[in-house]
């Protein structure tokens, strides 16, 4: 018999998750419980992957996080359109810069 096309083809699937109302992506980098500089890096390599003129949103904690990350971004030339605090953490939106 033929193998089940579906075998081995499961991380296409991945990408697929967010379907969102019209055609804004929206991107949401989770970087809770991640400690000072890793948060910043891995904000940075999100903000590689996606097209300037777009948003991304971080969620960061209180403390250290929200303090340096915002201004570490905001240095590397991007965009801070907004800072809210929510359930003791908070969402960055940012707009990624050439």
């Amino acid at each position: 018999g033929k193998d089940h096309p579906a075998a081995g083809r499961r991380e296409r699937q991945v990408k697929v998750k967010h379907k969102n109302k019209g055609n804004e992506m929206s991107n949401t980098i989770d970087l809770r419980g991640i400690c000072c500089p890793t948060n910043f890096v891995k904000a940075k390599l999100a903000l590689e992957m996606i097209d300037a003129g777009q948003t991304v949103e971080f969620l960061l904690d209180a403390g250290e996080p929200v303090k340096n990350v915002p201004r570490a971004l905001k240095d590397e030339g991007h965009k801070l359109i907004s800072l809210k605090e929510t359930d003791g953490f908070y969402a960055l939106t940012l707009e990624k810069i050439e």
